[in-house]
């Protein structure tokens, strides 16, 4: 099965490959993403029937109120209607694919032939905790972000604020964490800006999230990101609420929290003690499971495929 990038640059986000690489299909799949400079590949005119994996983003300030679907609305999308995008969009509209799989689908737009899929997730199963050594886990919520979208400054900002309010501390540096927990007393926050050019082993960065009963996923670029697939895996995620489709639903109170934008305190602060968590916990490790690569792409994307492609 040929995979073929849209971009004759061959730019693609490697996480995004690495899922797609182990997808079975019997006729190609076509990879579009945002990428710089993008320049048409002309090695799709070669080809007939294909499946269209979809991940692109719109900009963290980007108002979805209809799902961007390539030879149908670009137009109202301008970031993809642009120079090579047209002549991509253009033979999208010449030549259908057999099926869309969408990363910003919105729920509305969902059907036989478009249907939703997500980063998988790709780093290694954590053990489960007890009941009691999960309450006991000393930290309230860890948030590890990057600048891709302004709202995750605000979280940043606003658990700063709250700290006046609930009384607890802060740790927002992850080199004076190890300090943070041996002489602060009391609730812990960890909330910390880990920029692109400073990354730290997301293994390490996850034993911090797995002290925290609670791991913050905000919107990134997209709606979406890629750490719903992390902080699931070993805390309660809580994520903004939205009105996308996805590949296995995340559904407040039974796999994850979820607010509206700039409630993300108030809600930790009102979940924390909640004899509810941890089963919430329980769940959303199950449902991490789910999306683990070998899994997500058995159980969830290849009987899609085989159903809309044979």
């Amino acid at each position: 099965m040929p995979i073929i990038l849209a971009d004759n640059n061959g730019q693609v986000d490697s996480a995004y490959h690495t899922l797609v690489r182990h997808i079975q299909s019997s006729i190609p799949i076509v990879m579009i993403s945002w990428v710089e400079n993008f320049v048409f590949n002309p090695e799709l005119l070669k080809i007939k029937d294909y499946i269209l994996i979809c991940f692109c983003e719109y900009g963290y300030d980007a108002v979805l109120t209809d799902t961007h679907l390539w030879g149908n609305n670009s137009e109202k999308f301008t970031r993809y209607y642009t120079g090579d995008w047209v002549k991509f969009d253009d033979w999208v509209k010449e030549n259908p694919p057999k099926l869309i799989l969408k990363r910003e689908l919105l729920k509305k737009d969902v059907s036989e032939k478009v249907q939703p899929i997500d980063y998988a997730a790709t780093t290694q199963s954590i053990p489960i905790q007890s009941e009691e050594e999960f309450y006991h886990r000393p930290l309230s919520a860890c948030y590890y972000f990057g600048r891709s979208h302004e709202g995750r400054l605000e979280i940043h900002s606003d658990i700063w604020k709250g700290a006046t309010v609930y009384g607890y501390s802060v740790c927002d540096n992850i080199y004076y964490f190890n300090g943070f927990i041996q002489h602060e007393s009391g609730k812990k926050y960890f909330s910390a800006h880990i920029p692109h050019y400073q990354r730290h082993p997301i293994e390490e960065v996850l034993i911090i999230n797995g002290l925290a009963k609670i791991g913050i996923a905000p919107f990134g670029a997209g709606q979406k990101t890629f750490r719903s697939q992390e902080v699931s895996s070993n805390s309660v995620m809580l994520m903004w609420e939205d009105n996308l489709a996805w590949g296995i639903e995340w559904v407040h109170g039974f796999n994850c929290l979820k607010c509206k934008i700039g409630e993300e305190v108030e809600i930790i602060e009102k979940w924390i003690k909640d004899p509810a968590l941890y089963s919430i916990y329980l769940e959303g490790v199950k449902t991490w499971d789910r999306y683990r690569v070998g899994r997500y792409i058995s159980e969830y994307i290849n009987p899609i495929i085989n159903k809309n492609c044979k």
